[in-house]
């Protein structure tokens, strides 16, 4: 089967390699949302659709909160706003993020921002088109790539329409140069665009026909503080519809309180589609009774109109909602209250949990899961000390226990199957490259003997913490290539090329001169030394070299395929689920539950167990994501004045106190203490007189740390 980058489709095919072809997923930044390429979102004039868009752009380079998404990383912006200026940009920004909020505003570096250009030069849309290019390519060069482009507004941007020149000709020919534009650089360029007085798109069927997607935000007339955001086309995904609300500020908002249905309905077919909405099934006379001020003659002819339109049907003497109605606006399994929808496969709030009823019928029977998990991306992964799952010995198959972790990651590579992974690699192949360039050192472990920080003295308080769900957090958003690995030799310094691969690349490893914290990659290699390391690791050392910490990487050699982000997002929702079901069982109960989810995850690469996998690199991305993201968090403590004595394998992080310190569960910025996955507890460790104490100890007694003797001979 031959593979295509969806970024750069042949112009010239026949229908068969079409249907052969492995054409993968068109790459976004918001599932659901945002793509890589032109996108353009219109709406009246004054409703607020750049405010929405900065409000994308701050969750996007800020990770600030929007909606049920959740970016990979930062993601560097850049909006071209020709009708603003400094001052409306920053009240926007301190309407969407107050003061205080940002590390910036303490003096502290970003990992990305938003670049603001309220003039853009050239007169001829293909001197604004290659300007345009020239920055996009040189942030590549940089190594700090741009992600996504805001221009606001399309008309004046394109100009005016040359003499003589048809206007669907014209606009879409523009707006092809600037999709083709965007498919070069791999970003997501958002138009922001006004209606006609009809309300429909300004201008011709060429602007709406060049673009990957077209979405419109339009207003309820009975309520302006809720509006439709709704796509009038999608190329690359399904189409999508979101109900938003209006706070007082000014700032919309996605919300679960009304289903984009009701956002789109006024007057009494609003008022029948919320009784259906929030009751179920009813027959005229309920209706009547729910709707009192209504005359019965027009109830009759607004559910008359909602059954033309599809909103509704007539079925067994009663009135509900269609089931297309449904599938368009989902209830929570869970609580039974609408959901927006933004993934597939998603059937509850990520904030839902299961009741006391549901966690004991996933006690009785035999702990297999009732729900499927949403997405909510965590961090990192754990100790050998503790890890007492990885301990455990592989020789009887996960499947025969009580969580059945195997059968869910294959449903979760199933709901993946426009990738087309492959989960195991044919014996055959497995003794050949690049399979035998694996090693367990690709992990970038960080080990508490390998690097120390600066010795306090002795009567300083130690905190000593342990980060939750490590390994399945990583599954959530970790890089990896779902197909077959190819030999793509050398990638030199591009990084824009390099960052849609997923895979392996070999790279000498640079040099690291902080103090603070130990080499981002840990065990992999040493200073100087070639080694291979996963997407996960370059990807974190390109940001490094963006923000000038480490020198940018050289690719020597590569073996990758198409990269993508969210192939283990099913399994880790539901590893995700079951911890979160399981936290009031007895211990042995959450142990077997762990040791269920880390099988699996070792079952990617199993060395004597039987295994539905094989794809060791896989299992290494994974372990690689948790140990990046370990060391990341450590890092941001750091940047905040936190003082690191050490990062142990995975998910342990051993902190010097601040000098007056009084509080037992003191934990640094950013880190927080709960039993969540990405939260921190307070470790015991043992010293070794054999006793066990509980963090936070003095310097003193933590120098005594160790396994007793006779453990040891053991």
């Amino acid at each position: 089967m031959r593979t295509v980058d969806p970024l750069q489709l042949p112009t010239s095919f026949t229908i068969t390699e079409a249907r052969t072809a492995d054409l993968g997923e068109h790459p976004r930044l918001l599932d659901g949302l945002l793509y890589v390429g032109l996108s353009v979102v219109f709406s009246a004039p004054g409703l607020g659709k750049s405010m929405l868009q900065a409000a994308v752009e701050e969750h996007l380079a800020f990770g600030r909160p929007f909606g049920h998404w959740m970016p990979e990383g930062p993601h560097r912006c850049m909006v071209v706003d020709l009708e603003g200026d400094m001052r409306l940009a920053a009240e926007r920004s301190l309407t969407l993020t107050p003061w205080g909020l940002l590390p910036s505003d303490h003096g502290r570096p970003m990992p990305a921002d938003i670049d603001y250009e309220t003039e853009w030069p050239g007169h001829e849309l293909a001197e604004k088109l290659a300007r345009l290019d020239q920055r996009l390519t040189e942030a590549e060069q940089e190594g700090r790539p741009y992600s996504y482009v805001r221009i606001d507004t399309l008309r004046l941007f394109l100009g005016s329409k040359p003499h003589g020149v048809n206007a669907y000709e014209w606009d879409a020919w523009c707006l092809r140069q600037v999709n083709r534009l965007a498919l070069q650089h791999g970003v997501c360029i958002v138009a922001v665009h006004h209606t006609n007085k009809a309300g429909e798109l300004s201008g011709s069927t060429g602007i709406a026909g060049s673009a990957v997607a077209v979405m419109k935000l339009t207003p309820n007339p009975d309520n302006p503080d809720e509006c439709l955001l709704v796509s009038e086309k999608v190329r690359v995904d399904a189409p999508f519809r979101y109900a938003l609300e209006m706070d007082d500020k000014g700032r919309w908002s996605f919300t679960d309180a009304i289903t984009p249905t009701q956002a789109q309905l006024t007057g009494t077919k609003r008022a029948v589609v919320d009784v259906l909405t929030s009751r179920g099934p009813r027959d005229a006379a309920d209706l009547r009774a729910a709707l009192p001020t209504i005359n019965p003659n027009t109830l009759k002819a607004a559910l008359r109109r909602l059954s033309r339109e599809g909103i509704t049907a007539y079925r067994r003497g009663r009135w509900e909602l269609s089931q297309l109605t449904i599938a368009d606006h989902p209830k929570c399994r869970l609580c039974d209250q609408p959901m927006t929808v933004v993934e597939r496969g998603q059937d509850t709030h990520p904030q839902c949990v299961p009741d006391p009823g549901v966690e004991e019928l996933a006690r009785t029977w035999l702990g297999t899961p009732t729900v499927e998990i949403p997405a909510q991306p965590g961090p990192a992964i754990e100790e050998p000390e503790h890890q007492e799952e990885d301990q455990e010995e592989e020789h009887d198959h996960p499947e025969t226990r009580r969580f059945p972790a195997f059968a869910e990651m294959k449903r979760g590579f199933e709901q993946r199957s426009r990738m087309h992974p492959l989960p195991r690699v044919v014996k055959a192949e497995r003794e050949g490259k690049p399979w035998t360039l694996m090693s367990e050192r690709m992990d970038g472990a960080h080990q508490s003997k390998g690097w120390t920080g600066p010795v306090p003295a002795d009567d300083a308080l130690i905190a000593v913490i342990d980060r939750n769900g490590s390994f399945p957090s990583a599954c959530s958003s970790v890089p990896v290539a779902p197909n077959a690995l190819t030999h793509t030799g050398a990638l030199g310094v591009d990084v824009a090329e390099r960052r849609q691969r997923g895979g392996i690349f070999q790279v000498v490893i640079p040099e690291w001169r902080e103090e603070g914290t130990p080499h981002p990659l840990g065990r992999v290699g040493a200073v100087g030394e070639t080694v291979w390391i996963t997407s996960s690791a370059i990807e974190h050392m390109d940001k490094l070299a963006a923000a000038g910490r480490v020198k940018l990487l050289d690719v020597l050699d590569s073996w990758t395929g198409r990269r993508n982000a969210s192939l283990f997002e099913p399994f880790y929702r539901w590893a995700k689920q079951l911890r979160e079901a399981t936290a009031s069982e007895p211990q042995e109960v959450r142990d077997e539950a762990k040791r269920a989810i880390s099988t699996a995850i070792r079952g990617l690469w199993p060395k004597q167990a039987r295994s539905p996998f094989w794809r060791p690199d896989w299992n290494i991305s994974i372990r690689a994501e948790a140990s990046i993201r370990h060391w990341d968090r450590a890092d941001k403590a750091v940047a905040g004045g936190a003082w690191l004595l050490s990062l142990g394998n995975t998910d342990e992080a051993v902190f010097v106190m601040p000098a007056g310190e009084t509080d037992r569960l003191w934990v640094p910025e950013p880190y927080r203490i709960g039993p969540g996955f990405g939260q921190v507890k307070h470790k015991p460790i043992k010293l070794r007189t054999g006793e066990e104490v509980m963090s936070p100890m003095p310097y003193a007694q933590f120098k005594l740390r160790g396994v007793p003797r006779r453990e040891r001979q053991r």
